[in-house]
């Protein structure tokens, strides 16, 4: 078979799986740097070097191994406690991890058939020489420190294994001969024996099942944790069985030598008991949802019509299944779910490497890093942090001379938590904070805002949201484009999320990111007004009350009612989208819950908690205000879903006098 073919086929899976192992290594040389030293985290380095090495020899991607096999022997100094572990060396490994992503992306974008660009080629050259310039250093290092530090010699062994490969590998889309030919690659003799006796009659054969085994001897300088690496990926799957034989010939001269009589060792590698996961694609898991999503929905009509039908029996048994599809709907739902905290530990990195550029001390604070949300909005929430994270640091924190009685260390902190239905990311800095007054006077420049105009102190914190608007003194590679912020909000937007600004000057800014847990299928509160359903988020739910004569004559035309000794705002929502009147139906409050504080929705009927598959409204309703999806029910009618956040923005400017330190 063809080798470029058999990369293409699996280009996808080495790609995210050497994309993981990089995070992987990034995240334990920045725990490192931050913590000194560690033997786990330089090992879980080495590790993950050493498998993307291997993974890159089984498809003939020569650059990737060549040069990652030089930061690998470094690396194995390193760990060995040969060479020592400082500032410079984890920024040079840093580089390296990074060099080592842009040579993978590059073989996955041409399918390992180009050779790399001059540009990668020049960065492999300089890259090695530094990491060269440190191996001799270690080695007469070595030399010299021979009698108390302990020395891995390069000394060829013999080895023999006895290897039952596991029934299911070739479904799993490993290739059983790419292992053994890496292993004889990596070998300087090596003879193997393939045992049949497993194979069943044909009758009974299956072709995508494994059934060989085999015995092999060969001689390898490598140690028995890198033989046992090659089959990192299939060893749960697998027996293997590995005699070390004898101490062979020495290929270099070194200072210590093992001893030729040491006893063979037997170690036997079989699958523990843990947790297995596996890699689905992100397109079948929609697919799987979508098509739960219509059960939902073919179900509601189901419901509806033994209702209709008013058969208890069928009633009993459609609630049944109502319950078993919930049930389905909540395991096929938690498959999306991850943590954030993930990517939060990307931004360790970043925070690292431009408070170094811009000369300031920062430290990075994580919290809420379980908080769990759907995979489509992490991915797409990334981008917008970035540019939040890079802001902060370049446009908030204050270099050390410029913080007065401030710590002389500046401080970020990213949070994320749970509240009422939604994900709250909050990124604060203890920066300078905004200046309310030049921003003001930035927005006039800029023609955004006419010169005399009132605006709450929210409404000016916000210019910084707008197209082209920019504080920045200077144009810097890292902010002070006018570009970035209104691209956040947008995103955030397209998100169904809402952003929130707090700031106080000279003490630091606060950026508030409420978000959907999910975008597929939430469970709604179904309201009617006019001859319109609508779906309120039931996880914003937090009661409904009826308004008597009583109350509509003590609200005089305001939009808020006293509610138990609280200021309840209120939007009519009937109003608010133009529905026809219904004077016969009695008015209800649902009450919401939003950013720790509750707000009314005026309705005229209640139909209580619905199941709701979010279907996306098209691009010809784009400027719709309010409406942040629909769903269908049960009798094919079409229930709008209300933008909660939105509505509740429109609230707090309407004239009624709502003292917003005053409500419920």
């Amino acid at each position: 078979m063809n080798s470029t073919l058999q990369f293409s086929d699996i280009a996808k899976e080495f790609h995210i799986e050497s994309i993981e192992l990089l995070e992987a290594m990034e995240n334990s040389l920045v725990y490192i740097r931050e913590n000194g030293m560690d033997d786990e985290a330089i090992n879980a380095v080495f590790r993950a070097a050493h498998t993307i090495k291997g993974a890159a020899g089984m498809y003939k991607i020569d650059f990737v191994v060549e040069f990652t096999h030089i930061a690998e022997n470094v690396l194995d100094q390193v760990r060995n406690g040969t060479i020592a572990m400082s500032d410079e060396l984890s920024e040079l490994l840093l580089e390296c991890k990074d060099h080592i992503q842009h040579l993978v992306e590059f073989a996955v974008l041409t399918c390992n058939e180009e050779a790399p660009t001059q540009e990668l080629c020049d960065m492999t050259k300089k890259l090695g020489a530094s990491l060269n310039e440190i191996m001799p250093i270690s080695l007469h290092h070595a030399v010299d420190v021979s009698t108390s530090a302990p020395i891995t010699p390069l000394v060829e062994k013999e080895w023999t294994m006895q290897l039952k490969l596991g029934h299911s590998i070739m479904e799993q889309g490993f290739e059983p001969a790419s292992f053994l030919a890496y292993l004889r690659k990596n070998s300087a003799t090596f003879d193997a024996k393939v045992h049949v006796t497993s194979i069943p009659v044909i009758e009974a054969l299956n072709p995508t099942q494994c059934y060989l085994s085999f015995e092999i001897e060969f001689t390898t300088s490598m140690s028995k944790e890198e033989i046992l690496d090659v089959f990192d990926f299939i060893k749960d799957d697998c027996e293997i069985v590995l005699n070390e034989q004898v101490t062979a010939v020495s290929t270099q001269s070194v200072t210590a030598r093992q001893s030729p009589k040491e006893e063979v060792k037997k170690t036997t590698t079989q699958a523990q008991p843990t947790a297995y996961s596996i890699r689905v694609d992100a397109e079948k898991i929609d697919q799987l949802i979508n098509l739960i999503g219509e059960m939902v929905i073919a179900n509601a009509n189901v419901v509806q019509q033994s209702i209709d039908m008013k058969n208890s029996e069928l009633i009993e048994s459609v609630s049944i299944v109502s319950r078993m599809l919930e049930d389905i709907r909540e395991g096929a739902m938690q498959i999306r779910m991850v943590q954030i905290g993930e990517t939060f530990n990307k931004f360790k990195r970043i925070v690292m490497d431009l408070s170094k550029k811009l000369g300031k001390e920062i430290d990075l604070v994580i919290k809420g890093g379980e908080t769990e949300l759907d995979k489509t909005v992490v991915e797409k929430i990334t981008d917008p942090l970035v540019h939040i994270v890079r802001n902060a640091i370049d446009h908030g924190i204050e270099l050390p001379s410029d913080r007065g009685d401030k710590s002389h260390k500046g401080t970020l902190t990213l949070n994320a938590y749970h509240d009422a239905g939604t994900v709250v990311i909050e990124i604060s800095d203890d920066g300078k904070g905004l200046d309310e007054e030049m921003l003001y006077k930035k927005g006039v420049e800029k023609g955004l805002i006419e010169e005399g105009v009132v605006l709450s102190q929210q409404e000016i914190y916000k210019l910084i949201l707008a197209p082209g608007f920019s504080t920045a003194p200077a144009v810097t590679d890292l902010s002070g484009r006018g570009v970035g912020m209104d691209v956040v909000k947008r995103n955030i937007e397209a998100l169904r999320g809402d952003i929130e600004i707090k700031s106080k000057k000279g003490e630091g800014t606060t950026l508030i990111i409420r978000l959907p847990l999910t975008l597929a299928i939430i469970d709604g509160f179904l309201v009617k007004v006019g001859e319109t359903f609508y779906v309120v988020p039931l996880d914003m739910v937090v009661e409904c009350i009826e308004i008597n004569d009583k109350e509509k004559a003590e609200m005089h035309g305001n939009n808020y009612i006293n509610l138990r000794g609280s200021i309840l705002p209120l939007l009519n929502i009937g109003a608010f989208f133009d529905e026809q009147k219904n004077e016969d139906a009695r008015a209800n409050i649902v009450v919401v819950h939003y950013a720790g504080r509750r707000y009314g929705f005026i309705v005229d009927e209640l139909f209580g908690e619905f199941q709701t598959v979010i279907k996306p409204l098209g691009k010809i309703f784009h400027a719709l205000k309010g409406i942040s999806g629909a769903t269908i029910l049960g009798s094919g009618t079409v229930a709008l879903i209300l933008d909660v956040p939105m509505l509740i923005n429109f609230i707090l400017t309407l004239k009624g006098g709502i003292d917003e330190s005053k409500s419920a």
